[in-house]
């Protein structure tokens, strides 16, 4: 299965703390045809083309837990659809074509994207046979084989092949598994150490992770040099900005720069400006400024500009201050700097 979120977030806290000047961040990379407004998908009932009557909502139901674990969107089920239609109804409107589907979800709006998808195979198979299995005894040499006997041998084997389609609320199709996508899965022993029903389900499992990766938003780990990434700077005689740590408050702006690599396109960032602890002062944040990253941006760099009166004014005064790049709620880099009163 695909990577989570939550493994990568571990993933990253591990890194952190082996290096000190590398950070790793966790960005969402979303395939060429995803929306960015797409931040809810819905996942319906999937049609039923096999003779196993509960397919339909195991497979759905299966696909929406495997999303959410992602954590790249926010991922609706068919219980959350409860007050419009029950389960019976919503398997009836997913025969329909999908602009007729979305009109009848339409009222409910909660999504901007759906998926729908065909279960085509879902079957578990059991054989059985004997085998014959060695008798072993102790001797002084050592253990050597003494006979042998009939034991059954049973293999279990599980099956799951489904195809998946993402449309927009609006019935247009964004994007289409047409070929269905088919894992097998096997256990034999005496007994097996897994039965029928779990090769089934891991079976499943494997065939939505290989859809998952083809179309769904993926939580990749990025790393970032400390020095590069994010830095503050002032005006500097000659050139645009220079790296600094001081300011005094004749200077104008503390500029904030990023430079983060092209695969954090998408992604939401926020910059906060924060007034640190002193001995008559609480630390607080100041200031803030939210950008979404663009590809033009990792080419040239992004600078932000916080006038300095208004920091100081936030910031009850002269002090010492950080700057946090901030992502999913968690300071990733932080850069402290000081402004003092003119003249010192």
């Amino acid at each position: 299965m695909p990577t989570s979120r939550n493994a990568l977030i571990c993933l990253a806290a591990l890194a952190a703390s082996l290096a000190g000047c590398h950070k790793d961040l966790i960005v969402t990379q979303a395939p060429p045809f995803w929306p960015p407004s797409v931040r809810t998908v819905a996942v319906l009932p999937f049609r039923n083309a096999t003779p196993v009557p509960e397919a339909s909502l195991a497979v759905s139901d299966a696909f929406a837990a495997a999303l959410a674990r992602l954590g790249t969107c926010h991922v609706l089920t068919r219980a959350d659809f409860r007050d419009v239609a029950d389960d019976v109804k919503l398997q009836q409107w997913v025969q329909e074509d999908s602009p007729a589907l979305a009109a009848h979800l339409r009222g409910a709006n909660r999504a901007q994207a759906y998926i729908v998808g065909s279960v085509a195979l879902y079957a578990t198979t059991t054989v059985a046979q004997d085998t014959r299995v060695p008798l072993y005894a102790d001797a002084p040499e050592g253990r050597r084989v003494v006979g042998y006997k009939n034991a059954p041998l049973m293999t279990y084997k599980g099956e799951a092949a489904l195809t998946v389609q993402m449309i927009d609320a609006d019935g247009r199709v964004l994007y289409s598994v047409h070929a269905p996508v088919h894992r097998a899965v096997s256990s034999a022993g005496s007994p097996p150490p897994m039965d029928a029903a779990a090769c089934r389900a891991k079976a499943l499992e494997e065939a939505v992770g290989v859809i998952l990766a083809q179309f769904a938003p993926m939580p990749r780990l990025v790393e970032l040099k400390n020095a590069e990434a994010f830095y503050v700077a002032g005006e500097h005689p000659g050139k645009e900005w220079k790296r600094t740590s001081k300011y005094t408050l004749a200077d104008r702006d503390v500029a904030v720069v990023l430079r983060l690599p092209p695969s954090c396109e998408g992604n939401t960032f926020q910059v906060v400006i924060t007034r640190k602890a002193s001995h008559n002062v609480a630390q607080h944040d100041v200031a803030s400024q939210v950008i979404v990253w663009r590809t033009e941006d990792s080419a040239r760099g992004l600078t932000l500009k916080f006038p300095i009166a208004d920091v100081v004014r936030a910031g009850d005064g002269p002090g010492q201050y950080l700057a946090s790049l901030v992502s999913s709620g968690q300071p990733v880099i932080r850069c402290e700097f000081k402004i003092s009163a003119k003249g010192q």
